[in-house]
């Protein structure tokens, strides 16, 4: 058996089988190399592509975010008088009930980036962009946390108006601390929006609205009173 298969070898038709062997062979191997690297290029175009979706959202979320710091930075001021109107009202007697209404809280949130995408980010625009992105989303969710804070303390001082029902004096000290709390937190928030304009600026974007450019910051604290807003309209 062994000498007939080393005739059959050493013989043409056993050399021509060896050459369509080895030519098949280096064929299929080829097509699985290219196969696989097409593969991983088509795979990397799509995380970059993704990568750079994502930082563009990021870019516009970041404005808008920053528009919505401009707004604050107006706004607040008028918050902190009329809670400190509250606490002087509240320790007299009952509050007037226009000092219970709040006005609409700006919102604004950052949308999270992947982990692959954060990655090429890190990779592509350095450690500052990303360290400076991750600062952003803290004060973004804490300016956030706090205005929910304030809306639900906002809500306690309509304890102390005559038009719920009559008004003892715990009703008057629950306004009052309730209006203590809204400064402190506005205290804050204050702090939020100067870190996220000044954020923003080194990543070198300035504040744009998104969804609402007709609403921004108040010019007077009675636009904001009166419209029912922390953004009234512009006109």
């Amino acid at each position: 058996m062994f000498q007939t298969v080393r005739h059959w070898w050493g013989s043409g038709p056993g050399k021509v089988t060896a050459r369509l062997f080895a030519f098949e062979f280096v064929v299929v191997v080829t097509g699985v190399l290219v196969a696989q690297a097409l593969a991983s290029w088509v795979q990397d175009r799509a995380a970059f592509r993704a990568m750079k979706e994502a930082e563009a959202r990021a870019d516009a979320e970041i404005s808008d975010n920053m528009y919505a710091a401009r707004i604050y930075q107006v706004a607040i001021p008028c918050f902190e008088d009329r809670m400190r109107e509250v606490m002087r009202s509240a320790s007299k007697g009952p509050v007037d009930p226009q000092l219970a209404v709040r006005p609409s809280f700006k919102s604004s949130g950052l949308s999270p980036i992947g982990e692959q995408s954060a990655l090429l980010l890190r990779k592509e625009n350095g450690d500052q962009w990303s360290n400076l992105f991750d600062a952003l989303a803290r004060s973004i969710s804490d300016i956030d946390d706090r205005g929910s804070s304030i809306a639900e303390e906002w809500g306690r001082i309509a304890l102390a108006d005559p038009g719920n029902g009559e008004v003892s004096l715990g009703d008057r000290l629950a306004a009052r601390e309730a209006a203590a709390n809204i400064i402190a937190r506005l205290r804050g928030m204050r702090i939020n929006a100067e870190n996220i304009l000044q954020l923003g600026a080194q990543l070198g974007l300035k504040p744009r609205s998104l969804t609402e450019p007709e609403y921004g910051p108040a010019k007077t604290c009675d636009a904001i009173w009166k419209s029912g807003r922390s953004d009234p309209p512009l006109s």
